[in-house]
């Protein structure tokens, strides 16, 4: 009887954890508007499970503090002197927040950090010179992470001066006080040109800091450094022959792989842009060699800042800024769900945040995400609280006569798997298969890995309904038809 009731304890319990987690795992949204320009650069995961995002409101540096349910406190800080606003922030150990951002002092610019409190109230600031020779200047990226330390490691892109672009390490204490910094156009000279760190983070064995920055066109480089800035390593990353815009990344595997995302002109003749994923080793290699993601009849455009956001091996979000292809309507947001293998598996289109600018993307403690976009012209700003089952299809069963079934489907309908016919189809790495559901929103995307001749999908957690298969490789496609899911 005893170790009966100790069961349904633990089943009490569980059923609470479960349903407080379910509680919390809902979808909201907050937007912010202004008579002057809104913009939101950075967001941290809090130890109590909450989401805090920083930027700038008009000239005024800016921080926003969510709570699971989607509530929130907004502070202005005049009294913070910046040119900039807050461009990264980071958690100190002991519940404040250390912000960083840039000012001009006596023509003079600096690197300028802020202690708020938990409360987020103002506590104090200091301002660092930027040092003899790289004049007037202005933070055009930023990247932050806590070291196992309790020390805060940024990356800071700086643009102006004598170099048009330059990148510099800075770590700073639980006081907001800089301990020491690196700058590297110093060590690396070629990186002058376009500089930019779109990831910073420990590497899997926590010995080190790495890195990830496209630095010259088509190029990205992966860079590693020892807890004094000094460079132990760097490999160079260019993605086949496609001219690389922007990448972002996240995430490492348990063998220390990193999965990245970059936006790419493919085919190089065509005025569009297209989502590019990837996974690569510590050493810069590929384990997938991917070709870029046509995402139905929608071009990528860039996006900026953090874009990327990963819960587990199956539940990663990538944020893009996208455009209708042959449409004069203006670019929108989209979220994508895709999971470790590189398969689309969902999308949610934000259509109500036209010309899409900036785009914060960051993973919430119940397996969901929080992103942010903003406006163009910065007039708007939205923060979004996703849950995985936001991006699954939604759809009923529809009749669909028999002569639009392929008879290289099978079954069909078919329930939890599906098999097509691939047999006639030349075998190449970049074919990939798409299945669309009846409203056109991408359901899966994935490369076909020498399957053979019979092409196997699971298609379990696709809803009720009719969707679109479509084999393409980089260049046309090769094979269509519809199958209904039961």
């Amino acid at each position: 009887m005893k170790k009966f009731h100790i069961a349904m304890k633990r089943l009490i319990v569980t059923l609470l954890l479960s349903f407080s987690l379910h509680l919390y795992a809902q979808t909201w949204k907050t937007p912010f508007e202004s008579e002057g320009y809104v913009v939101l650069f950075d967001a941290i995961r809090t130890s109590e499970n909450e989401t805090v995002l920083v930027g700038h409101i008009g000239d005024t540096a800016w921080m926003v503090k969510f709570d699971e349910k989607g509530e929130y406190v907004s502070r202005t800080y005049p009294e913070y002197r910046s040119t900039t606003g807050f461009m990264g922030v980071e958690e100190l150990d002991n519940g404040n927040y250390l912000a960083l951002g840039c000012t001009t002092i006596n023509s003079v610019s600096h690197i300028s950090t802020a202690i708020i409190d938990r409360d987020l109230n103002f506590v104090k600031s200091t301002n660092y010179a930027i040092e003899d020779g790289y004049g007037h200047f202005e933070i055009s990226g930023c990247r932050t992470m806590k070291d196992s330390d309790g020390t805060v490691v940024a990356s800071m892109a700086i643009a102006g001066g004598q170099d048009s672009n330059t990148g510099t390490l800075w770590r700073f204490d639980q006081e907001g006080t800089m301990i020491h910094n690196r700058y590297l156009g110093r060590l690396f000279p070629y990186y002058l040109a376009r500089f930019m760190p779109y990831q910073l983070k420990k590497t899997f064995d926590d010995q080190e800091i790495v890195m990830f920055c496209p630095c010259r066109d088509g190029f990205s480089d992966m860079l590693y450094f020892d807890a004094s800035f000094n460079c132990l390593r760097a490999y160079q990353v260019k993605m086949n022959n496609w001219p690389l815009e922007y990448w972002y990344s996240d995430w490492y595997y348990d063998n220390g792989d990193m999965l990245s995302c970059a936006i790419c002109h493919y085919p190089t003749d065509v005025n569009y842009l297209q989502l590019l994923l990837c996974r690569l080793t510590p050493e810069g290699e590929y384990v997938n060699q991917c070709a870029p993601v046509r995402l139905g009849d929608t071009c990528v455009y860039t996006p900026y800042y953090r874009g990327m956001a990963a819960v587990d091996a199956n539940t990663i979000y990538v944020g893009a800024t996208c455009h209708p292809e042959g449409s004069a309507d203006p670019s929108y947001p989209e979220m994508f769900l895709i999971n470790q293998d590189l398969e689309i598996l969902g999308k949610i289109s934000l259509e109500e945040v036209w010309e899409s600018f900036t785009f914060v993307v960051i993973e919430t403690g119940d397996g969901g995400c929080i992103a942010t976009a903003t406006a163009r012209d910065s007039k708007k700003t939205v923060v979004m609280k996703f849950t995985r089952d936001d991006f699954n299809p939604m759809l009923s069963v529809q009749e669909v006569s028999q002569d639009q079934l392929q008879a290289r489907v099978f079954p069909n309908p078919a329930h939890d798997r599906l098999n097509i016919d691939i047999s006639n189809i030349p075998f190449d790495e970049a074919n990939r298969i798409r299945i669309t559901d009846a409203n056109g929103r991408v359901c899966i995307d994935r490369f076909i890995k020498g399957e053979g001749n019979l092409l196997t999908l699971g298609i379990e957690a696709l809803a009720q309904g009719v969707y679109l298969y479509q084999i393409y490789d980089s260049e046309k496609e090769l094979l269509t038809g519809r199958f209904i899911k039961d």
